[in-house]
């Protein structure tokens, strides 16, 4: 993350219980990003919710750099 960019987000082809969890760890603010334990809890928490039904598209779409708006 340079300059406040950071990678544009497909939210077409990205569920938003993960768009939301990116979100949280490009906070501006430090102390505001989950830790390390957070970040373990919630993706145990999405493996529960079987996130496995979704499906990620790989494409240059979702890599993407765009300016933060934050």
């Amino acid at each position: 993350i340079i300059e406040d960019f950071r990678p544009m987000i497909n939210d077409q082809t990205t569920p938003l219980c993960i768009i939301q969890l990116i979100k949280q760890c490009w906070d501006a603010d430090p102390g505001k990003r989950p830790t390390a334990r957070e970040l373990k809890d919630q993706f145990d928490k999405l493996l529960e919710f079987n996130i496995s039904e979704f499906q990620f598209e790989h494409t240059p779409s979702n890599f993407q750099v765009q300016k933060s708006s934050e």
